[in-house]
């Protein structure tokens, strides 16, 4: 029940249940958000792409102001969901604020509390490719603003050329598909990480509307246990997260 409570009221309580689920509750996301945060980003969705007049960059549109002063020097982790075309690229960072104490005695060390740096979808214009530099630039950026980095991950597509590059400038990058399913129990474990993080009120967010919407429209397919938008919807800043 702790690892799966939808799975387990189907088979084990006799409670019915589609094959399709929403995966995590929406009142208990919007619990989540603060005004001591707020979006360092301009806007959710930036559309800036590879083509040779196209100069902007993210931190273009990135206030630094708007990182709380108690957050700035905390341990930063930094996950990308990339793509090329079509669909967006997310991007987020979370800080890793400290530790909430647990009712579970055995679990002490992993109950950190979460507190969101920032969340952007990246889109390429019509006819143009995201740009992977871009994605590498910002992250300096953030380095070069005095971010404490401790981690970059990335999703696996396309995943090596940066990967490569970022582990040669010195950060600590592994690849992490947030999409994966344990093949033993059907579980996507980062997922239900998150799901967990937010029911237990151990993540703190600024009103992000996208996210929100992203995270609230998630669906799980009990017989896979994939989790994944609805059809027409979208997870990218919900992946990076």
């Amino acid at each position: 029940f702790l690892d799966d409570i939808d799975r387990a009221l189907c088979d084990f309580a006799g409670i019915s249940s589609s094959s399709i689920t929403k995966y995590i509750n929406g009142a208990a996301v919007h619990e989540l958000i603060t005004n001591k945060l707020s979006n360092p980003f301009m806007r959710e969705i930036l559309e800036i792409g590879n083509g040779p007049e196209d100069i902007a960059q993210y931190y273009d549109f990135f206030d630094v102001s708007k990182i709380h002063p108690d957050l700035r020097y905390k341990p930063l982790f930094i996950h990308l969901d990339m793509s090329v075309s079509g669909d967006k690229t997310g991007i987020a960072g979370v800080f890793i604020r400290g530790k909430k104490p647990s009712t579970n005695i055995d679990m002490q060390d992993a109950d950190l509390f979460y507190s969101l740096a920032f969340s952007v979808a990246i889109k390429a214009p019509k006819g143009r490719q995201i740009s992977f530099e871009k994605n590498r630039n910002f992250i300096r950026w953030l380095k070069r603003q005095g971010f404490n980095i401790k981690g970059i991950t990335t999703d696996t597509f396309q995943s090596v050329d940066t990967g490569q590059q970022l582990e040669a400038e010195g950060y600590n990058y592994s690849v992490l598909s947030v999409d994966r399913v344990d093949p033993n129990n059907h579980i996507c474990k980062p997922y239900q990480y998150l799901r967990s993080t937010i029911y237990e009120k151990r993540l703190e967010i600024y009103d992000a509307k996208l996210l929100c919407q992203e995270i609230t429209e998630l669906e799980r397919n009990m017989d896979s246990g994939k989790v994944d938008h609805p059809d027409g919807g979208s997870k990218d800043t919900s992946d990076a997260v």
